[in-house]
């Protein structure tokens, strides 16, 4: 039961950012996943509740594999995309800071005399 009720928002969240397009698409994926659930479940003769978290593990993890920012295959995209280029991010938050050392220090400077 709670399978049902987390797959659909967790799917719906890895294709879209925005709030009022993550209720919808979660509602339209919960409720299309548990009609054909149900209606698949019969000619399987299967429990229904396992026949719908079934496929919602189904949209599920074809989701998390073609999101369009999200998933896997958008993640190899972007890494292999520009492999020469440094990330946009520095590695550690005071690299490439001019007056700090590793630590975060500012640096000693000699005594003016």
């Amino acid at each position: 039961v709670v399978a049902m009720v987390i797959t659909p928002g967790a799917t719906a969240y890895l294709l879209t950012d925005r709030f009022g397009r993550l209720l919808i698409l979660s509602v339209i994926i919960g409720s299309t996943t548990s009609i054909l659930g149900a209606y698949l479940s019969f000619f399987l003769d299967g429990a229904t509740g396992g026949v719908i978290v079934c496929l919602q593990t189904i949209v599920f993890l074809i989701a998390f594999y073609f999101a369009p920012k999200h998933g896997l295959l958008a993640s190899k995209r972007r890494r292999f995309a520009r492999p020469d280029e440094p990330p946009s991010y520095p590695a550690h938050p005071n690299i490439g800071q001019e007056g700090t050392q590793h630590d975060g220090a500012p640096p000693h400077r000699e005594a003016a005399s």
